[in-house]
């Protein structure tokens, strides 16, 4: 797809005369910065590698304001309890900031807890900003538990992305980046899996894959969520102090290209 010459780019990124046209609004959702659209025979021209394919769900956290959180790609719209807008080179202008006593409930995303295990792999991703030992996503009850934590209980390492899986008969899968995540740096994380052994699942940070630590490797038989599934914190767990933006949940595991374009068009990276 190829757009008028119409000039220098204005700050939403579009040019300066007559950009009425260029597309539809869902053509041109989440794919509104410089680093996303390149010059073709003096055109401009979006980049035909965007986004995840296999995205199931996706929170851009760009409303900026309310309390709801739109799922974007499946349906299972956010609801925000306490978190606050923040603005800046977010995707599409806006994060959440929670104060440790914040999070966003999007229902209970029944199937994707049996898919935690599947031979066709799975990823979450996100952008994290904090300097606080918290707790970022989880389903914290139900016969399928999840944690996405950097917190120093239940046997987690402190400060590192920590990522555990409890099946209903106590099986756990547990492991931990080598990188300090909790430092105020902003990053873009994946946790990259596919089946039931750690040996085959990966930690990416800003494009680039950290090594991991395997604590926890039991063969584990995760069902279907019947808890919720927060972001933020999880049901009788502990909360973000810091900023979190645009996740993404997959029902494939993703190459190296996916990770390191999807780095590659956050704004701020």
């Amino acid at each position: 797809m190829v757009f008028p010459q119409n000039g220098s780019l204005t700050t939403d990124k579009r040019t300066v005369n007559d950009s009425e046209g260029w597309s539809t609004q869902n053509e041109w959702e989440g794919y509104q910065t410089k680093n996303q659209t390149e010059i073709v025979d003096g055109g401009v021209q979006l980049r035909e590698i965007q986004g995840i394919q296999s995205a199931i769900h996706k929170w851009p956290y760009s409303e900026g304001s309310g309390s709801t959180a739109a799922d974007t790609v499946g349906n299972a719209d956010g609801n925000i309890d306490g978190a606050t807008w923040v603005s800046g080179d977010w995707e599409g202008g806006y994060a959440l900031s929670g104060d440790g006593n914040d999070f966003v409930n999007v229902g209970t995303l029944g199937s994707f807890g049996s898919q935690l295990t599947s031979t066709s792999g799975w990823a979450i991703i996100f952008t994290l900003e904090t300097g606080s030992n918290d707790q970022y996503f989880g389903v914290g009850s139900g016969d399928t538990r999840i944690w996405i934590t950097a917190e120093t209980s239940q046997g987690f390492q402190s400060g590192k992305l920590n990522m555990r899986i409890r099946d209903n008969n106590a099986n756990n899968l547990r492991f931990a980046s080598n990188t300090t995540i909790s430092d105020g740096t902003r990053r873009r994380c994946v946790i990259n899996a596919e089946g039931g052994d750690l040996n085959n699942w990966e930690i990416w940070l800003n494009g680039s894959e950290d090594g991991s630590t395997i604590d926890l490797n039991d063969p584990v038989s995760p069902t279907n969520f019947t808890d919720p599934f927060y972001h933020m914190g999880a049901s009788g767990g502990s909360f973000t102090t810091g900023i979190i933006d645009n996740v993404i949940l997959s029902d494939e595991k993703l190459t190296q290209t996916e990770i390191e374009n999807d780095y590659n068009i956050q704004p701020w990276s």
